[in-house]
């Protein structure tokens, strides 16, 4: 094959591939939308209504650091939660620090239960993806595994 044949080849690679930028990285700051007074009837999932959260991630080696803080505003009490966890293969797995949570059981025993949320998530250029999963710190409850995106934040 002549020089300039595989040099036009490899040019062609290399503007194909997805730039290190549409990749992505975890870090940064991102808005999501998340569930309020989510519930579960005989396998039906609901829930009031959707708040907002902004969700900041910082890289130290393969650790993952950062803060989930409700951002919903109206009445609802703004709080913020520790989040940590492991970054491997392009993948974070995070989870927050276990808040008592008022669970009912049965739509009348109601019972505090310390849940944490676990968040398996990737970003592709701007959206943070993957799962959330909701599960008891005793690990007595195990809420299902619903998907979770999130928007990286526009810069001020």
């Amino acid at each position: 094959m002549r020089p300039s044949v595989v040099l036009c080849a490899a040019a062609l690679a290399l503007a194909a591939a997805p730039p290190a930028s549409a990749q992505g990285t975890v870090a940064g700051t991102w808005i999501a939308e998340f569930p309020i007074g989510l519930r579960v009837i005989n396998g039906v999932e609901s829930s009031d209504a959707t708040g907002r959260a902004r969700i900041t991630l910082r890289l130290k080696g393969d650790s993952v650091l950062g803060t989930w803080q409700d951002i919903t505003g109206g009445n609802r009490p703004a709080r913020t939660r520790s989040l940590r966890g492991v970054l491997a293969n392009g993948r974070a797995r995070v989870e927050t620090d276990p808040p008592d949570t008022r669970v009912l059981f049965d739509g009348t025993t109601e019972q505090r239960v310390q849940m944490r949320t676990v968040y398996d998530v990737a970003a592709h250029g701007d959206t943070l993806e993957g799962t959330e999963e909701s599960i008891a710190a005793d690990h007595s409850s195990v809420g299902r595994s619903r998907p979770f995106h999130a928007k990286r934040e526009a810069a001020h």
